[in-house]
């Protein structure tokens, strides 16, 4: 009678936790769902964790980093489509950082060697004085960049188009040309340098590429184009 109460018990147990669907493997489970259930942190063994990541992150606006070049076409692409998107509607959970550099080389001379040559070199710095000077520069560098794409490869014809078209005031104007003419346009392309080389566990294979929170990752590369979609879905918003 014992023995049978017993049996009664694990029978009733196995199907409480059947209906419950408790019956999972952690291994089954992609891992990048741990954290979106409390069951399956607790059954992945992740659950203080999650539970850390969570607290620290709640209603913490996300860092999403964009690697590129000036004369490229697929960057082109991506800041005047998903991410100007995220720019329009999802900026108050995401800042965006712009940094152009890209593929370029400093030689052992300190001389920068851009991938498109000179009209690279010198669209990466004018833009870098842009991010630099004005303070909500994307509508301005998705301008140049859309203009690049389209009708020139000068700088100093983008510019002008841009500046024309968004009504950049002339001040403004005037201290992006005195950093791009100066020491300090250099200072920036060096500093993007390193923020481009510095980067981990992944090394940029590339561009257009893309930091999460300064993490880069194969999966962001391969799948940049539904940030706008997984935006939404990694942020923790305040309950």
């Amino acid at each position: 009678m014992k023995l049978l109460s017993i049996l009664l018990l694990i029978l009733t147990l196995f199907l409480y936790n059947q209906v419950q669907g408790i019956d999972l493997k952690c291994e089954d489970v992609p891992p990048a769902m741990w954290c979106k259930d409390d069951e399956l942190a607790l059954l992945c063994n992740v659950k203080e964790q999650c539970q850390e990541y969570n607290n620290k992150n709640k209603g913490k606006k996300m860092l999403l980093t964009l690697l590129y070049k000036t004369l490229c076409p697929s960057c082109s692409r991506f800041i005047n489509n998903e991410l100007q998107y995220i720019y329009d509607h999802f900026k108050n959970i995401a800042d965006i950082e712009l940094v152009p550099y890209g593929n370029a080389l400093i030689k052992p001379d300190g001389i920068i060697d851009c991938q498109h040559g000179e009209p690279e070199c010198k669209g990466n710095k004018y833009e870098a004085c842009v991010i630099n000077v004005v303070q909500d520069h994307y509508p301005l560098i998705a301008c140049i960049e859309n203009q690049f794409a389209g009708t020139t490869e000068d700088i100093d014809v983008a510019a002008k188009t841009c500046h024309d078209t968004l009504s950049t005031p002339d001040d403004v104007v005037k201290q992006i040309e005195e950093c791009y003419n100066g020491q300090l346009g250099d200072d920036l392309i060096k500093a993007n340098a390193a923020r481009t080389s510095n980067i981990g566990p992944v090394e940029h294979g590339g561009v257009p590429w893309v930091l999460i929170n300064n993490a880069s990752v194969s999966f962001y590369q391969e799948h940049r184009y539904l940030l706008p979609i997984l935006i939404q879905k990694w942020y923790i918003g305040e309950e």
